[in-house]
């Protein structure tokens, strides 16, 4: 009798720790330097599947950003997008595309002169 509920129990313990959830996958960012002339203000996020279906997904993300330096010189933004799943991602600037990688547990930095 004894034995028989030392196994009922250790059996209901195994159960019990199989059916706990996983912890969520951590998330990653980017972190985009900007130099630029135009006066651009605005980026948009897109899956890099959404950004290359034959119909364009709306992005996950559109927002200005700060803009720094004056009209005619040399302007520097920071973009910085967190909490983001990893894989790959597309970021547009007016006609320019460029393709950014987030990383679980990161946040990748890039820059580029536009």
């Amino acid at each position: 009798m004894r034995r028989s509920a030392l196994l009922l129990s250790s059996g209901l313990l195994l159960l019990t720790a199989a059916c706990q959830r996983a912890d969520p996958a951590p998330l990653g960012g980017v972190k985009v330097t900007v130099t630029y002339t135009f006066p651009y203000d605005t980026y948009a996020l897109y899956t890099e599947v959404g950004w290359a279906g034959p119909n364009r997904a709306a992005p996950l993300q559109e927002n200005k950003f700060n803009l720094t330096g004056t009209a005619g010189s040399l302007r520097k933004s920071v973009i910085e997008v967190n909490d983001l799943n990893p894989g790959n991602y597309v970021i547009t600037l007016l006609s320019s595309a460029k393709s950014v990688q987030v990383t679980a547990g990161r946040q990748n930095e890039y820059t580029w002169n536009l």
